[in-house]
């Protein structure tokens, strides 16, 4: 660049735009001062897929350039770049060669910048450095937002501090145990054996324990052995806050924390549900057992309103969303329960089920959760229906939103031989009986694992989809129906086709496609009905060794969209299934590129079905 004005004018453009925007001006001077400008008619490329790495990095003053994947005499655009985006930071990942050709699609101005005077920057700053990463992976957890991180966040050990250790022998008597229990301010205590922890005891079994004993003639010849749980899970002193939480939630109990989650290691704390160590601002622990002793609708509606505020209040980065989506189940699984209890009595026997995101674990919106039945014959079809009707008129009354496309209830209600019957179909004919639209019941899970009626289901089924390896495949192919959208530019979506768009649809090019494809794979590890795509993706890890860096990416990919979802859906009221790309700052874009990159990768691979195939 010839002149100092020059010089000063392309610093002030990189200024503009991330991650230029995190560097001081007068590196951007420095960096702009060896710089040069090109100009490139349309449809002239910059450089080949393919070729060595040149001196310079280039940045997009005006105009757009496509980057454009060349083989078997065809092209394929990967992305399209406009002003403020840098093209070959590849080469800071280790490519030896530009992995894609970059193809002006209109008149463009690029700033060239030497390479060399970019890589100690990359030293400097953070931001650039986050930058590069997320060309390499899909990164749900940017390095940057770990400032922001809640309390829930923090490991327990931080939470627990330096304290005496909160524990008795097994051989104590029951007064002794309590006189700890006061001296400590303790909800519970770890028992302990010849040095080794073998159980806790809280003081609600203690209780229960005089309560019992109150009429005996000799209660004080019991020992703490004799009352306390054996069967107490531990956690890691490592471990966050939410991952207690999420425990405690599940047992409404206790939790041993040791050094390394293992009983033989170094007791740290015993955590209960009301442990003051774990004390937040608004508990979502509280609002659980506040739902279970609930008296009716109106107080229901007015928990289900705490949970999903503190869930908004958590939702701070992607990574959040993997817990409080597990969170945000169990409030869904409390209010049905809840629910049940208070309205009036069915008269037969039911197993209630969720489908689609509520069955997967991923509902992150104020939606209602979508739910089935299953009955032991027909006799009790039409209470079935009933029942269903009133709970989700119920499920509005506590405030959850009904989906514009709901399901009909005589469709989610069925005996289990009809219910058999119709996955029988779908599984064995599955073109013809239309399984695109059949595919949220392949996600249905039980409001009580343990009910006779669904193990019979979940055995049936299963038995199915090993007798028909064909219907695997054909689901693999469906995968390939919706494509995620190949970029952003400016303040639109491009989709697959090529065609810009004022709204990214999330739903249908991002979290379908995605949790379809993480539904092949988990039937294909066996997780027939019911898992959380997460839970298939890592089950898929161990399957697939040599797509272990796709599936990670997968994963990380489920997480920034839900997160996406969670936080329009939440803020709007609404199931989160559209954004206008105005509401994505550039690092959020950025991030969903890769991820747009990653997922199609999945969907290929999950497609070809040749990882199946015998070696």
């Amino acid at each position: 660049m010839q002149t100092s004005a020059i010089r000063y004018r392309v610093a002030d453009f990189l200024k503009q735009h991330p991650p230029f925007d995190a560097v001081d001006m007068a590196d951007l001077l420095q960096l702009a001062e060896r710089g040069r400008v090109k100009f490139h008619e349309s449809d002239e490329f910059v450089f080949w897929q393919g070729s060595a790495h040149r001196e310079h990095l280039y940045v997009v003053q005006q105009g757009t350039v496509c980057l454009v994947e060349q083989g078997d005499g065809a092209e394929r655009r990967r992305d399209i770049l406009g002003a403020g985006e840098i093209l070959g930071l590849e080469r800071f990942l280790d490519a030896p060669v530009y992995r894609y050709s970059a193809k002006t699609a209109s008149d463009v101005v690029l700033y060239a910048l030497p390479a060399a005077d970019f890589a100690p920057l990359l030293e400097r700053y953070p931001r650039l450095r986050q930058h590069l990463a997320t060309y390499a992976a899909v990164l749900a957890d940017p390095a940057h937002s770990s400032d922001l991180a809640p309390v829930v966040n923090q490991p327990l050990r931080e939470r627990l501090g330096p304290q005496e250790p909160y524990v008795i022998g097994a051989q104590a008597t029951p007064a002794q145990a309590a006189a700890e229990l006061l001296r400590l301010n303790a909800e519970a205590l770890g028992v302990i054996d010849a040095g080794q922890l073998v159980g806790t005891l809280t003081r609600a079994q203690l209780l229960g324990w005089l309560s019992a004993a109150s009429d005996a003639a000799a209660p004080s010849a019991a020992t703490v052995d004799q009352l306390m749980s054996a069967d107490v899970p531990t956690v890691s002193a490592e471990a966050p806050v939410h991952a207690a939480l999420l425990r405690l939630a599940d047992r409404d109990s206790t939790l041993l924390v040791t050094r390394d989650g293992t009983r033989t290691g170094e007791l740290k704390g015993v955590l209960s549900a009301g442990h003051a160590a774990l004390a937040l601002a608004d508990d979502p622990l509280d609002i659980l057992r506040a739902i279970d002793m609930c008296p009716g609708v109106p107080e229901l509606a007015q928990l289900r309103a705490q949970a999903e505020a503190f869930v908004a209040g958590q939702l701070l980065n992607a990574q959040s969303v993997a817990w409080l989506a597990q969170l945000g189940h169990r409030v869904h699984q409390r209010i049905l329960r809840r629910l049940l209890q208070v309205l009036p009595a069915t008269p037969c026997e039911l197993c209630w089920c969720f489908l689609g995101a509520a069955g997967r674990g991923e509902l992150v919106t104020p939606m209602a959760p979508v739910l089935a039945v299953v009955t032991a014959d027909r006799a009790g079809l039409a209470s079935a229906t009933r029942a269903l009707e009133l709970v989700t008129a119920s499920l509005e009354a506590c405030g959850y939103r009904q989906p514009e496309d709901a399901l009909d209830p005589v469709l989610c209600c069925a005996t289990l031989d009809d219910w058999t019957g119709r996955f029988e179909t779908w599984i064995s004919d599955p073109v013809l009986s239309g399984i695109s639209l059949a595919r949220p019941f392949f996600d249905l899970a039980p409001l009580d694992a343990q009910h006779p009626l669904w193990t019979e289901l979940h055995a049936r089924v299963s038995a199915q989809v090993r007798a028909q390896p064909a219907f695997s495949m054909l689901l693999a192919n469906d995968c390939l129906e919706h494509l995620p959208p190949m970029t952003f530019v400016e303040d639109r979506v491009v989709e697959d086709s090529g065609q810009p768009s004022n709204v990214f649809h999330l739903q249908r090019t991002a979290i379908g496609p995605l949790t379809d494809a993480g539904r092949v794979l988990g039937i294909a590890a066996g997780m027939v009905l019911g898992a959380p795509t997460l839970d298939r993706l890592r089950a898929a890890r161990q399957m697939l060794p040599s797509h272990q860096n796709l599936l990670r990416d997968a994963e990380q990919t489920l997480l920034v969209v839900l997160y996406h979802q969670a936080r329009t859906g939440i803020r709007e009221g609404s199931d989160g299934a559209t954004i206008p790309p105005s509401a994505l700052s550039r690092p959020e874009r950025q991030v969903l590129k890769t991820a747009f990159r990653s997922l199609t990768q999945l969907l290929e691979v999950t497609a070809e079905w040749g990882w199946q195939k015998p070696s």
